[in-house]
């Protein structure tokens, strides 16, 4: 099969990460896709056009690939990421921050996206900077308390 370019779009920086999310963000069944940059999150249509509200500019440079959420699998998307600053921030898919998210800071800077998995219909979402690992509930409580901090390699990676 030979390949055309069905559409471009003009981005202020490389995206992050590897690889993109497909949301359904009007849950008509027609997908988007999820990216950001250092400083920006960008929700594209699949004709090229940005979704309303987006690009949203990030408070702190971004650190890592944003993380994408469906906790109930309803199409409510989450999106987490973690930022220069320390903090990691969650997004409601229409752009605003949750204001229920009550995480403070890392020790070390999150270079890898976070990840969630569910056991037991509880989500933990494991965050990981290098210094510390950090196991947390959807809110951004501290789901399990470890005894003690250690590093985790940079590759490592739970797929659910």
């Amino acid at each position: 099969y030979e390949g055309k370019i069905l559409w471009s779009i003009q981005i202020e920086a490389p995206i992050m990460g590897t690889e993109m999310s497909q949301i359904d963000f009007y849950k008509n069944k027609k997908y988007q896709f999820v990216f950001n940059t250092a400083k920006r999150i960008y929700i594209v249509d699949r004709k090229g056009k940005l979704v309303e509200n987006y690009p949203i500019k990030l408070p702190s440079k971004a650190t890592a690939p944003i993380s994408v959420f469906d906790y109930d699998n309803n199409r409510d998307y989450r999106f987490a990421i973690p930022c220069e600053n320390k903090k990691i921030y969650m997004f409601r898919k229409e752009g605003k921050t949750l204001s229920d998210w009550t995480f403070q800071y890392t020790k070390g800077i999150v270079t890898n996206s976070i990840q969630h998995v569910r056991l037991s219909d509880k989500d933990y979402l494991l965050v990981n900077d290098g210094v510390k690992a950090y196991i947390l509930d959807r809110r951004g409580a501290e789901r399990v308390k470890l005894q003690s901090d250690f590093q985790i390699s940079k590759n490592n990676m739970i797929l659910n």
